[in-house]
C-alpha cells in the first residue's frame, strides 16, 4: 500500500461517499437477503425484495472495484493512537471484509438458477446456469459468507462505537461528512 503523509484528521470526499454507499447497499441486501428466508416464497413482495436485492448487490459490485482501487492511492489521515494489537486486529477485519464482500458478490451471481433482471434493463444470465449441482454450492457459500461477513461488519460497528463512545478518541468523526 502506498503511504502518505495527511496532516488532515478525516478521510477525503470519496473515501466517505464510497464508504457510506457501500455500507447503506450492504445493510440492505443483507437484511433482505435474510428476509427472502421468511417471507413466502413467489409472492409479489418476495419478488420485489428479490429483485432489488439482486440489482443493489450488482450496484454495489460496481461501486466496489473504485472504492477497493481508491484504497491504495487516498492520502490516510492521522491515525487515532491504538496499541499494535488492536491496530493489527483492524486491518486484518478491513482486509477480511472486503474479501468477503467480493467473495459475497462472486457466489451471488454464479448461485442464480434463473435469468434475472438488473436494474430493471441488463439481462443476466448465470454462466452456470445448467449445473445445478454447482449453483447449490454457490448458494450454500454465499449464505455462509453472509453470516461472517454479517459478523464481520457487527464488530466494526461495536469497535467504532467502543472508540467513539468509551475511548472517547473520536474515530467516527473521520468517516462523517
Amino acid at each position: 500500500m502506498l503511504e502518505h503523509k495527511n496532516k488532515a484528521f478525516k478521510y477525503d470526499f470519496w473515501t466517505k461517499l464510497f464508504h457510506w454507499l457501500m455500507a447503506g447497499i450492504i445493510i440492505y441486501t443483507m437484511l433482505a437477503g435474510f428476509s427472502l428466508h421468511i417471507i413466502e416464497e413467489n409472492t409479489p413482495l418476495w419478488h420485489f425484495i428479490s429483485r432489488l436485492n439482486i440489482s443493489l448487490a450488482f450496484l454495489s459490485s460496481l461501486i466496489f472495484i473504485p472504492r477497493w482501487i481508491w484504497r491504495f492511492f487516498r492520502a490516510e489521515p492521522q491515525q487515532v493512537s491504538l496499541p499494535a494489537i488492536q491496530n493489527s486486529v483492524a486491518h486484518m477485519v478491513h482486509s477480511l471484509m472486503y474479501f468477503l464482500m467480493f467473495f459475497v458478490y462472486v457466489t451471488g451471481f454464479f448461485m442464480l438458477t434463473k435469468p434475472v433482471t438488473l436494474l430493471g434493463k441488463i439481462e443476466y444470465i448465470n454462466p452456470l446456469i445448467a449445473h445445478d449441482n454447482i449453483c447449490e454450492l454457490f448458494f450454500f457459500l454465499h449464505r455462509y459468507s453472509c453470516y461472517l461477513l454479517f459478523s464481520l461488519i457487527l464488530l466494526h460497528v461495536g469497535a467504532v462505537i467502543k472508540h467513539q463512545f468509551i475511548n472517547k478518541n473520536q474515530i467516527l468523526s473521520k468517516m462523517l461528512f
